[in-house]
């Protein structure tokens, strides 16, 4: 048997679900599938955005980040020599990356020919 109240036009469930469906849309909790690619893509100034553990295979931000996870989960291991394979891979990305520059060539003969 029904109140005498006036009856509620929206449920606390749908306001609640239009809200969050707002936030997913705007770009909140990092959008879902839609969002994916922004996470996946490295930040201003970076290259990689993780780097892979070689122990675990873990991916970690960066190598303050991995320093830290070697004290936390792998102890028995000695940092000191294990930073020098995550530096060894930064400096090949840098060398890596000046071969792909190349300067592009303009040929005057064909540019002449054009005009």
């Amino acid at each position: 048997m029904g109140g005498k109240a006036k009856p509620t036009k929206h449920t606390t469930k749908e306001i609640n679900g239009k809200i969050h469906a707002a936030k997913m849309k705007a770009g909140g909790a990092g959008g879902g599938l839609n969002g994916k690619e922004k996470r996946i893509a490295p930040k201003e100034g970076k290259k990689d955005v993780y780097i892979q553990c070689e122990k675990c295979l873990t991916m970690q931000p960066s190598i303050k980040t991995m320093q830290i996870h070697y004290e936390n989960k792998h102890p028995k291991e000695n940092w000191a020599e294990a930073v020098n394979l995550y530096n060894k891979d930064e400096e090949v990305d840098e060398a890596q990356e000046y071969e792909k520059y190349e300067e592009p060539v303009y040929d005057e003969a064909n540019n002449e020919e054009n005009n």
